[in-house]
């Protein structure tokens, strides 16, 4: 049995996943491995899978990408519903997993909000921050939806 611990900052997640399972004369062999960026990665958010609809679409990471390959999950998930904004209404409509960590994004909501915006299209990037400094943007956390992805 290979058992690998995913080590996040500050414990905010671990994972444990049974990859292997693998016996020598009888004997159960278990395998304890130790996985963890070098580095608080805040884009793990956008890569770390629950299975609800609300949640980040799954898919694999290598380990010669995986910086590229979580950028590429935060533009995907920000893009695809995770950050909305409404031009004509002056709102952003947010996902709640940016809420929940806005910790590892920022030190308020529009910190969390500028560094989102650097995963949005450029023109809708833009408009977001210029929302933003001139104080004219409402937001609104969309509601998570706990239903199985299908």
């Amino acid at each position: 049995m290979l058992i690998v611990n995913l080590h996040l900052e500050r414990a905010v997640a671990c994972l444990h996943i049974l990859l292997l399972k693998s016996t020598v004369a009888s004997v159960p062999v278990v395998v304890s491995v130790l996985v963890a960026l070098p580095y608080p990665e805040p884009l793990v958010h956008f890569a770390l899978v629950n299975g609800m609809r609300s949640g980040p679409a799954l898919r694999c990471y290598s380990p010669g990408n995986i910086d590229k390959e979580l950028v590429e999950s935060a533009h995907d998930f920000l893009r695809d519903g995770g950050l909305i904004v409404d031009l004509s209404t002056k709102v952003a409509y947010v996902s709640k997993i940016l809420r929940w960590f806005s910790v590892d994004y920022g030190k308020n909501e529009v910190e969390v909000l500028k560094h989102a915006a650097n995963y949005l299209d450029s023109s809708i990037s833009q408009a977001l921050l210029e929302l933003l400094a001139n104080s004219q943007l409402k937001v609104v956390y969309q509601p998570y939806d706990w239903g199985l992805n299908n």
